[in-house]
């Protein structure tokens, strides 16, 4: 097992810490890359037309994410080589950025519940996944 970039997808929430933990000292054994990014799912339509307004709040609430994903950074003790926020299907979208950065592996966090076997991204990252996949349990 050698990784050379490790992909941390974090959704900024409580959880977050288990999955940057784990992350960060798999790339420090590794002395690996790491890189956080967080997809905003909330404007996922990138063909749709927003009007000025609309555009203006997606602007503002991927700013806020960014500025808590950086935080997130600084409080790593490893040096963070990138951190993404981008919107869009979470799926498709992580394969999108793992190929710009050229990762290859990608950190994710894994929640278990009733919604989340209804709506898991998990599954859906197992059958689309162009690099490793480690899922966390949460």
């Amino acid at each position: 097992m050698s990784y050379k970039h490790v992909l941390v997808a974090i959704d900024l929430t409580e959880t977050s810490d288990i999955v940057i933990s784990k992350a960060v000292s798999l790339a420090k054994n590794l002395d690996a890359k790491l890189s956080f990014i967080s997809v905003d799912v909330s404007h996922p339509d990138k063909d749709r037309d927003y009007d000025p307004l609309e555009l203006k709040l997606i602007e503002q609430k991927r700013q806020e994410l960014a500025a808590k994903l950086k935080e997130l950074a600084n409080l790593t003790d490893y040096p963070i080589a990138n951190t993404l926020v981008v919107g869009g299907d979470v799926e498709e979208t992580l394969m999108q950025e793992m190929t710009k950065i050229q990762a290859d592996l990608l950190v994710c966090g894994h929640h278990h519940g009733f919604w989340n076997r209804w709506w898991s991204s998990a599954r859906k990252l197992v059958n689309i996944t162009i690099v490793d996949l480690l899922l966390i349990h949460l």
